[in-house]
């Protein structure tokens, strides 16, 4: 009848407004928080239970300790960086489905039997990782993002009740307290010593990189070479380390300031998209929360080297490229 036509065509209409992200898009995040949290487990379990095997099957050349590792990867700040980089994407993409499913409950169907409420948990494994990875700045980029997330999910949450607010709270209260107790003991004696061992000789590889930037400023030394041409530069009773532990001073280096350049405007367009039209449209808490991630990554990379390895930097360009096909409504 065309009442009932009107009625369905309406109920289309308002099912339609929650639709924020292709299905296609969806499915890829869901494939990136679940794989991360089953890996951020498989860390967990492995550090556990003493081995210094990857994965159980194979031992490093470098890095053999087991407190040196974390999971699949033989230097645990990269295990550290690349966690961090998906559970703030994982918690931005609960509350997208978790306001979907309220569209669908105001429309007539059930609300809170979602599989969306399986990424909470996931978010939790993951945020709790990298400081039970005993990684100084994969820790310290958790704990201040736990803090900005919780800071967003209220904002979030302001027009939802008291006890919905008490929930989220409790959540990252459980995140901290899970990670404390995983790994509390061994982060603050690596915590204490961190002007004991000078960063780990970091100021020293920075003292021998800046000249780097003096001798080729335009357009660098080429990519990848840092390594290479590191032997000219330091002293002949150091280390030759192939990365400076700082992907913001090795970019100067081995790309220039034209390089430099080129990508810090390429990541400026990223962050600015959102706020013009014309693309995928999506609500302001998925994509602040991708802003967090990135800048995690980008506030670790001042510090170590993510960036050099492929599958950090991947995901990283992954949710950039993401980012940039977003828009506000």
């Amino acid at each position: 009848t065309p009442e009932l036509g009107r009625e369905s065509q309406h109920q289309r209409r308002a099912l339609s407004h929650y639709h924020t992200l292709p299905v296609r898009l969806q499915r890829l995040l869901w494939v990136l928080c679940i794989n991360g949290a089953l890996l951020a487990l498989e860390a967990i379990l492995q550090r556990l239970s003493g081995t210094n095997k990857l994965l159980w099957i194979m031992a490093t050349r470098f890095h053999s300790a087991p407190e040196l590792q974390f999971g699949p990867y033989a230097y645990r700040s990269n295990a550290a960086s690349y966690i961090n980089l998906i559970w703030p994407v994982c918690l931005g993409f609960w509350i997208l489905l978790r306001k979907a499913a309220i569209r669908r409950h105001r429309a007539g169907t059930r609300v809170g039997g979602g599989s969306y409420v399986v990424l909470l948990p996931c978010a939790v494994v993951m945020a709790a990782a990298p400081i039970f990875s005993v990684s100084r700045g994969g820790a310290a980029v958790a704990i201040l993002n736990i803090g900005l997330a919780t800071v967003l999910l209220f904002i979030a949450a302001r027009r939802e009740g008291a006890l919905i607010r008490a929930s989220m709270l409790s959540l990252f209260v459980a995140i901290l307290g899970f990670s404390a107790y995983l790994g509390w003991k061994q982060l603050q004696e690596r915590l204490q010593n961190i002007f004991v061992d000078n960063m780990s000789d970091r100021p020293q590889i920075y003292t021998n990189a800046f000249p780097m930037t003096r001798d080729f400023p335009v357009f660098g030394t080429g990519p990848g070479t840092f390594g290479t041409i590191y032997q000219l530069y330091k002293q002949e009773n150091q280390v030759w380390d192939a990365y400076v532990h700082d992907d913001f001073l090795e970019t100067r280096i081995t790309f220039g300031w034209v390089g430099f350049g080129a990508g810090l405007l390429a990541l400026g367009l990223v962050l600015l998209r959102w706020f013009f039209r014309s693309g995928i449209p999506c609500s302001w808490e998925f994509v602040a929360f991708a802003w967090l991630a990135l800048a995690g990554c980008l506030f670790h990379a001042k510090f170590d080297f993510p960036f050099q390895i492929y599958s950090i930097l991947f995901l990283f360009l992954l949710f950039c490229s993401t980012l940039f096909c977003l828009s506000r409504k």
